[in-house]
Order: C-alpha cells, then sequence, then structure tokens
C-alpha cells in the first residue's frame, strides 16, 4: 500500500512551474508538487506517465528542460514508505520517446536541505537548472546551498545516481552570500550562471573553466 503523505509535506506551499521541451512538443507542469507531463497532438494535450523509483513518494518544487536534449529534471524532496526516511530527491528523464525513461537521480540519503522560520517552512532541492555545456546539473537547496553534479549515463536498465562534483559556495571559500532559500537558477548558452533567493538577491557567478 501507498503510504499516507507526511503533515509536514502537505503544509509546504510548492509553486507552479511550466517548461515547454526545446520541439515545444512536450509541455511539463508542477502544481502543489505533483509533476504532469503533456505531449502535444493537433493542439490536444495527452497525458503522459513519468516513472519514479519504486517504493518512494516525491513532492517537486521546480523543474526544466534542457536547452540542447530533450531531458527533463526535477528536484524536490521525497521519502520512502518502508521507514519514512526524508531526503533531498532530483530526477532526470528522456522524454524523446512516447515512454519518458528515468535516466538518473539525486538520492542521498545525507542530504536535506531545511530551513523552518515563521515565514516559511521549505524542505529539499528548491531549484535545478541543467548546465548543458558542461553535461551537468546545478540544485538549490532551501538552505541556500548550491551543489553541481554530474550527469550520470547507464549502459543497461539501471538507474544511476548523479555524482556530486562539489559545492559551490563551499569551493568560493567565502559565506554563502545567498541568506535565504534558492528559489531560481539559469545557465545561459556561454555558461554563465544566475541564481536568485527568497530574499530578492540575484548573483551571476563566474564561468567555469572547461
Amino acid at each position: 500500500e501507498t503510504s499516507e503523505v507526511p503533515d509536514w509535506a502537505a503544509s509546504l506551499n510548492f509553486g507552479n512551474c511550466l517548461s515547454w521541451s526545446l520541439d515545444a512538443k512536450t509541455l511539463a507542469a508542477l502544481r502543489n508538487g505533483v509533476i504532469s507531463l503533456w505531449t502535444l497532438d493537433k493542439n490536444h494535450a495527452v497525458p503522459v506517465d513519468l516513472p519514479v523509483p519504486e517504493g518512494i513518494q516525491c513532492r517537486f518544487n521546480q523543474l526544466q528542460f534542457s536547452k540542447n536534449h530533450l531531458l527533463l529534471t526535477a528536484g524536490g524532496v521525497a521519502w520512502r514508505e518502508s521507514n519514512g526516511e526524508t531526503f533531498s530527491f532530483a530526477a532526470v528523464w528522456d522524454t524523446s520517446t512516447q515512454t519518458p525513461k528515468l535516466i538518473s537521480t539525486i538520492d542521498k540519503s545525507d542530504l536535506i536541505h531545511t530551513v523552518e522560520s515563521q515565514v516559511q517552512q521549505r524542505t529539499g532541492i528548491t531549484a535545478i537548472a541543467f548546465d548543458d555545456n558542461l553535461h551537468e546539473i546545478i540544485t538549490g537547496g532551501a538552505d541556500g546551498r548550491l551543489i553541481r553534479w554530474q550527469m550520470a549515463e547507464s549502459t543497461d536498465d539501471t538507474v544511476p545516481s548523479l555524482t556530486r562534483i562539489r559545492d559551490v559556495l563551499l569551493d568560493q571559500g567565502t559565506k554563502n552570500p545567498h541568506q535565504g532559500m534558492i528559489t531560481a537558477i539559469d545557465v545561459s548558452s556561454s555558461g554563465q550562471l544566475l541564481t536568485g533567493d527568497s530574499e530578492g538577491r540575484l548573483l551571476l557567478w563566474s564561468i567555469p573553466p572547461k
């Protein structure tokens, strides 16, 4: 049986998010933490199922299509049905076929971004973006933490977990400039990284060396 949504997850204030695929034939939407996918057929939207790993329940905060490929990623929080363990979670799907395929995840049990205050309660990955130039994914957390992940490719039917490359903020050797949770991430075609947080601060990062 599927476990019920934990009280803390049901109370989170997830925002809406929309994204088109590169070929404009697929639309992804995020509503109240639940992701939906549609393909367009003569201006009619046909719902498509997105697979997730067995044994977990997910609530997503943000999603994005890759700019160069028909890949979709979404980040948020998940919990295991077996023991209720909570962890930050993200998934990457290949949407190039009629049946999308889950190709990699971020499911580190030791990684949980949490912030609680009188005005907000958010957990997990709160922003996510592709860096197509470096074949990486960048995630931002409720705690203001920014992490780069190496995209993983499987040669069989397994779903590999992405490899953490580095914590961008710690790598700078300075105090975390994001005082609030990271709410937006985008990467330009030249590799320029832009991030925003809940305090209204926008940061433009230097382009990483190739």
